[in-house]
């Protein structure tokens, strides 16, 4: 009986969580197609969302913030399909391999999280062009909140 609270409990926050990612994104793609700027609160959570070093997140909301969210849904999502056709060939279960795909997505987020930053430094290098290089409060609060 505890046991299904518990794990009623964390269920109910994943879906809250995952619920609030998608308006995140939502109201990120609405902004930048009107041309308008998001809620300071969003800026506040990409400042706030921050690791041991500290990050001068801009304030900033365009097209290419909503790229970088882009790019990192497809890394995200390539890297699902990977994960699951590995466990799909090592158990020939789907089932059991979606399972084994959803017990793992902190790790997926996070190779996902580093791959997309790799991949962005790459294209910098290639460009030679670090000047324009921007760190975004919105799209930090949207990988932050995949993450949670």
């Amino acid at each position: 009986m505890f046991t299904s609270i518990v794990f009623g409990f964390f269920y109910a926050l994943f879906f809250l969580s995952l619920s609030f990612t998608i308006y995140l994104y939502i109201r990120l793609v609405v902004a930048v197609k009107k041309g308008k700027d998001i809620p300071k609160w969003i800026y506040k959570l990409g400042h706030a969302v921050q690791g041991r070093i500290h990050v001068d997140y801009e304030e900033i909301t365009d097209a290419n913030a909503l790229k970088e969210i882009h790019w990192f849904l497809l890394i995200y999502l390539i890297v699902n399909l990977l994960v699951l056709a590995v466990f799909y060939y090592h158990g020939n279960s789907f089932p059991q391999a979606i399972y084994e795909c959803l017990k793992k997505q902190i790790f997926i987020v996070i190779v996902s999280m580093v791959l997309k930053s790799i991949g962005k430094f790459v294209v910098l290098a290639i460009r030679k062009n670090f000047q324009n290089s921007h760190v975004y409060a919105s799209t930090n609060a949207f990988y932050r909140d995949s993450f949670f």
